[in-house]
């Protein structure tokens, strides 16, 4: 909002300069943004008066214009403009002035005749729309002085930004208030003084409030007879300050008031009101009116109208309607001052994309006590500027009358609040500077704010006004005597990040992918339709379609990151992302969220390195042999590997669940040759996913110390002809079932299948560990426990030693 300065002091005193006004605005809470001076481009435009004019002797439409600026100071200017004429005051813009459109002035040859300078219109001027000709300035203005100081123009314009919950503030009257508030200055009412004439308004107009919860108050008033014309000088300079463009006397005077008081008010021609009744109410769904600006919008239920019987005239708090406008031939206005719903306001406002500064103003609340004073103080000026006649009487609907609020504000709260103590005397000196109503007590101030204060209804708003005022500068600023303790990291998040530090400790590098995925991965997943994996959420505004979904597992993005690093001639590599993933369980309720630990791998058993030759391919036991060494490094033990049939992604032959007990954390194993070829993978890869919240419940609350063994230990292998399909884990299992005491580990150290063994079998050889804790065990004691061991595992399972 734009502030003229010498506007502000009609309402207070103040010896600030501009900029010293600026800063203290400033630091009490009323950010000024700029300040300009507008039209100091005028001070090199002098009012000037023609007093000869002579035909050009090169051209027939020119005309050599001598005009004085005073002083018997005179210039020839060249100028085609029709209605020039002698006697006349005009506009001189001299050489070095640069003018609103962008031209500079010099001193020029037109035809052979030198020309001093440049007769300009108001559009040359940037003052008005008008370019048919010179402007011809009123005659009492002092030939010889600025433009801008005879016109009122030379004013310094503050621009204040506004936050949302001070409304009040877009008003002159409304900073003047806070300037009187920082200074303990009285505050000046505009003047109001109306003589009222003729049949009442309530005998000839009507007003009906339909939907009260959208429009609080109505306030309608009648001045006949005007005289449309242009406003006075005075008024357009302000308005212009100001930043809104003159059109007429009546328009002028409503938006010369709202800038002066705050609210905005609409003026109609009362004889294109139907049957003289004001009707507010919602619009119809689909129901059209076209506006001041010619454009048609198509409204719905939501948005408040200002109407008459046949339909709407105004969309009201934004903008008024084409058929009810002021027009050359109105001779009675009809004056609307209202307070409308803030938010139903806003929502019309935001949906049509119309911003006005009335709509600015209702947006962000005015005062409903105001509305009456803004509609006088209208009045006023119409009776004195267009030459109205004031109806008696004054149409005042008010549905829901405002309710003072009354809170209680605390003086030690101050101090415990601001970390200073302010005397009582200060606090309500303050608060009354504010128009604040204050009713001492022993315990409490008892304080009701003014109507136009919607922000303060706590007593924490009272005490910010009692700081800002106070003056932020002189609250000492004070280091905190509690001494602040960090919130303890979660546990899931410290094992999530010592997974991580794991998996990197093992040769692994960690990736971060998108979060979204194709909703094609699903079948390059081989996953069925119905299957677990493909209920995803979707996004209503995806980047891309190949970033449609919310992931539900690790693999595709994983799977992804793999292929793009094959095709930069990358074939050995461990990655592996801990991340979320989002499984919509639920159709309408938000995603569950779980973490995973995702891992894909590819290339060679090691390094490429002269001492590993030949280089030998990764296989499912690499990839197993990681998540073992991971579980361990975790402290969890007991974790088996059983074979899985129903995961489609993975090739049925290598692939396992990873099974603790009756919990499943997770799978690993080959992919799938079709998903390898659905992803053109150019090797062979391997990919494990683990649910962290599994994982991390199999991890024990505490894990016990074992001192290290104090004897030797005895090993002793042992190979067995089992049929193809036979599973290691099954002989392990069953081994640490029998509980020998002496066992402390069995172990599978090969797998043989060819040449001297049958077909369709193959050889698994076990090494067993024996160890006492008292004592060392003799070579007698190993081979007994041993030979019972192994006639149990052959009765077990009907098998054979090699």
């Amino acid at each position: 909002m734009f502030v003229p300065v010498k506007w502000l002091r009609e309402f207070v005193d103040f010896t600030y300069s501009p900029e010293e006004l600026a800063e203290r605005l400033t630091m009490a809470g009323l950010e000024i943004e700029g300040i300009e001076r507008p039209f100091s481009y005028l001070q090199k435009v002098i009012v000037a008066q023609i007093e000869a004019i002579k035909p050009h002797p090169n051209a027939d439409r020119l005309k050599i214009c001598v005009v004085s600026v005073g002083k018997d100071k005179k210039y020839e200017i060249i100028c085609g403009a029709p209605n020039v004429k002698e006697g006349i005051r005009v506009p001189l813009a001299l050489p070095g002035c640069k003018l609103p459109s962008g031209l500079e002035v010099k001193e020029t040859k037109i035809r052979g005749i030198k020309s001093l300078g440049m007769l300009c219109s108001q559009k040359e001027l940037g003052l008005g729309e008008d370019h048919s000709g010179i402007w011809v300035l009123p005659e009492d203005l002092e030939i010889g002085l600025n433009l801008d100081e005879a016109l009122g123009l030379e004013d310094t314009v503050l621009e204040v930004s506004i936050t949302p919950n001070r409304g009040d503030c877009l008003s002159i009257l409304g900073v003047a208030r806070e300037i009187a508030a920082l200074t303990r200055q009285e505050i000046r009412y505009p003047e109001v003084n109306i003589e009222e004439t003729g049949l009442p308004v309530e005998e000839e107009f009507k007003v009906t409030i339909e939907h009260p919860d959208h429009c609080y108050r109505y306030v309608g008033r009648l001045i006949r007879d005007i005289k449309l014309g242009p406003s006075p000088w005075w008024m357009q300079a302000r308005l212009l300050l100001a930043g809104i463009r003159p059109i007429n006397n009546i328009v002028d005077i409503t938006n010369y008031v709202m800038l002066e008081c705050g609210q905005p008010l609409h003026a109609f021609d009362a004889e294109r009101i139907a049957e003289k009744h004001i009707i507010v109410r919602l619009a119809n769904e689909g129901e059209r009116l076209t506006t001041l600006d010619g454009k048609e919008h198509v409204l719905t239920s939501l948005d408040l109208l200002i109407c008459d019987p046949k339909g709407p005239i105004a969309l009201a708090g934004i903008m008024g309607g084409l058929n009810s406008e002021i027009f050359s031939k109105t001779k009675h206005v009809f004056l609307e001052s209202a307070y409308f719903n803030p938010i139903t306001i806003r929502k019309t406002a935001k949906r049509l994309g119309i911003s006005t500064e009335s709509s600015y103003r209702f947006e962000r609340e005015v005062d409903p006590e105001g509305t009456l004073f803004a509609a006088q103080r209208a009045s006023y000026l119409m009776q004195l500027l267009a030459a109205g006649k004031v109806a008696s009487g004054i149409i005042d609907v008010y549905p829901k009358p405002y309710q003072p609020k009354h809170v209680f504000l605390r003086i030690p709260r101050v101090k415990q609040i601001l970390g200073m103590e302010i005397k009582r005397e200060e606090v309500i000196d303050i608060l009354k500077g504010l128009q604040i109503e204050v009713k001492e007590g022993d315990k409490a101030l008892e304080l009701v704010p003014p109507s136009y204060r919607h922000d303060l209804e706590r007593e924490i708003d009272f005490i910010e006004e009692i700081a800002r005022l106070h003056g932020y500068a002189n609250i000492p600023s004070a280091y905190p005597v509690i001494p602040l303790k960090a919130k303890p990291i979660p546990f899931a998040q410290k094992m999530r990040e010592r997974i991580k530090e794991i998996m990197v400790g093992l040769g692994w590098s960690e990736i971060i992918t998108y979060a979204f995925i194709d909703p094609k991965s699903f079948d390059k997943l081989r996953l069925p339709q119905e299957h677990l994996l493909r209920k995803v959420t979707k996004l209503l505004n995806p980047l891309t379609s190949e970033r449609a979904v919310m992931r539900s597992t690790l693999i595709p993005s994983l799977l992804e990151a793999c292929d793009y690093n094959m095709r930069q001639q990358i074939s050995h590599l461990r990655l592996f992302e801990l991340n979320k993933v989002f499984l919509q369980v639920k159709e309408n309720d938000l995603p569950e969220e779980r973490y995973k630990l995702g891992g894909v791998l590819s290339g060679h058993h090691y390094d490429f390195s002269w001492h590993f030759q030949p280089p030998q391919k990764a296989d499912f036991y690499d990839l197993k042999g990681t998540i073992e060494a991971l579980f361990k490094a975790m402290g969890i033990e007991g974790v088996k590997f059983v074979f899985q049939e129903d995961i489609p992604y993975l090739h049925p032959a290598r692939s396992a669940y990873v099974v603790k007990e009756d919990k499943i954390i997770g799978y690993l194993g080959e992919i799938h040759p079709e998903v390898k070829e659905a992803w053109d993978l150019r090797h062979t890869a391997f990919v494990f996913e683990l649910d962290i919240d599994t994982l991390l419940s199999c991890i024990s609350a505490q894990r016990q110390f074992k001192p290290l063994p104090k004897f030797p230990f005895t090993s002793r292998d042992a190979a067995f002809i089992v049929p193809l399909d036979f599973v290691a884990q099954e002989i392990e299992d069953f081994v640490y079932s029998l509980k020998v005491d002496q066992l402390e580990e069995v172990t599978i150290i090969d797998v043989y299948q060819g040449k001297g063994i049958p077909e369709d079998t193959k050889s698994l050889t076990y090494r067993f560990v024996y160890r006492a804790s008292d004592r060392t065990l003799t070579d007698e004691e190993v081979e007994k426990i041993h030979e019972k061991i192994v006639d149990k595992i052959l009765k077990q399972f009907q098998i054979t030693v090699r």
